[in-house]
């Protein structure tokens, strides 16, 4: 009897921080390094282009010549052009999907291919742009190979001439959640790991804070603050009461739920710390007491600050800038790229369980604050 061979699900990050491309230049990944594949692959990355210089230039091909191609990333016409080679098509996949990849901007890409779901499937920064289907699924199917992946310049195409980051290789088909977790596996801990209170300036005594079942419970469960892995079961789900998902004013002290951890995300082109004074954009703002970052649904004035898991999260509503430093040390914190609103204590006497809202700048006490070292166990 045949034994059915079982493969273990297995991903490698082949590129962390950024590195520039040129054209003719490539990065070279053996086959035998890579996670064992049996039927299925994904591959997410982040890509900046420098320039729309070459002809269809490649971002990533496996394989051992032009026409063995399991998988292949080009761009044609600026825009993605996703292929592999199948044993009735040595060509078959996307021509020309979404839209056109603009200049001096950073992409989360992800390409996933199955042959059991007879299907290759695109996204850009989260978001499905398209997919293939094959079509007589008795009879066609994907040929996967045992080439060497190149990343740039692959056999007689040029490649990108810019930056990327983040390649990620996994040997199963990501689903939309997934990818939505890996384009945050690439935040960048600027702060190695510190916690802050983030402290109010008109009111010392209180902090920025959620309230759950856990508030004020002095015991902190180190485990739900772990930075998340694809296996890791706390991004299921959870509901909370609608009133202890807004962000409060709480006596900060000894409250896990008014500790505060600071990340980048990996493609910042800001590496500023709240050692600088410069402000600082691009910063994600994770709660240790529930684990979630915190949101806000659009970026007008009275809007409520919540919070949510980053696999569920549109990153477009959980990006911050924290301001310049004042002579005082305090700052203000505002929606990224936002200069004219920011956090704000909704009432003019700042007191325990105050809502924390956005209101416009007016540079008052109840719209800065200082962050404060959480002191180590």
């Amino acid at each position: 009897m045949k034994m059915e061979k079982f493969i273990t699900r297995e991903w490698i990050e082949l590129i962390s921080k950024p590195i520039a491309i040129g054209a003719q230049e490539q990065k070279v990944f053996n086959h035998a390094n890579l996670p064992v594949v049996k039927d299925e692959l994904s591959i997410t990355l982040r890509l900046k282009l420098q320039d729309y210089a070459s002809d269809c230039p490649t971002i990533f091909h496996k394989g051992t010549d032009d026409l063995i191609r399991t998988p292949g990333l080009w761009l044609s016409e600026n825009k993605l052009y996703a292929r592999f080679t199948g044993n009735w098509d040595n060509n078959a996949g996307i021509m020309r999907v979404g839209d056109e990849l603009l200049l001096q901007k950073w992409y989360h890409i992800a390409y996933t291919l199955s042959d059991p779901e007879k299907r290759l499937d695109i996204y850009v920064d989260g978001e499905w742009v398209g997919y293939y289907s094959i079509q007589d699924v008795k009879k066609q199917r994907v040929i996967f190979n045992d080439g060497p992946l190149h990343i740039g310049q692959a056999f007689s195409r040029d490649g990108f001439n810019g930056e990327i980051s983040n390649v990620h290789y996994f040997n199963w088909r990501l689903t939309p959640g997934e990818i939505k977790k890996d384009i945050f596996t690439g935040l960048r801990k600027n702060e190695e790991g510190t916690i802050y209170y983030i402290v109010s300036k008109g009111n010392p005594e209180l902090g920025l804070s959620f309230d759950d079942e856990s508030f004020n419970d002095e015991s902190s469960d180190d485990e739900s603050f772990e930075d998340e892995s694809f296996d890791d079961e706390s991004f299921d789900k959870k509901s909370l009461d609608n009133d202890s998902t807004i962000l409060k004013l709480r006596p900060f002290k000894n409250n896990i739920n008014a500790q505060w951890k600071i990340l980048r995300i990996n493609n910042s082109d800001d590496y500023s710390s709240l050692a600088d004074k410069p402000p600082i954009r691009d910063v994600i703002l994770i709660n240790k007491g529930t684990g979630k970052s915190m949101k806000y649904r659009n970026q007008v004035s009275g809007t409520e600050i919540t919070q949510v898991d980053l696999a569920e999260a549109d990153n477009n509503c959980i990006l911050w800038t924290i301001g310049t430093m004042q002579c005082d040390g305090n700052r203000n914190i505002r929606p990224n790229n936002n200069e004219f609103i920011s956090l704000d204590g909704w009432t003019g006497n700042l007191v325990d369980g105050c809502e924390v809202r956005l209101h416009p700048i007016h540079g008052g006490s109840n719209q800065m604050w200082t962050f404060q070292q959480v002191p180590s166990d």
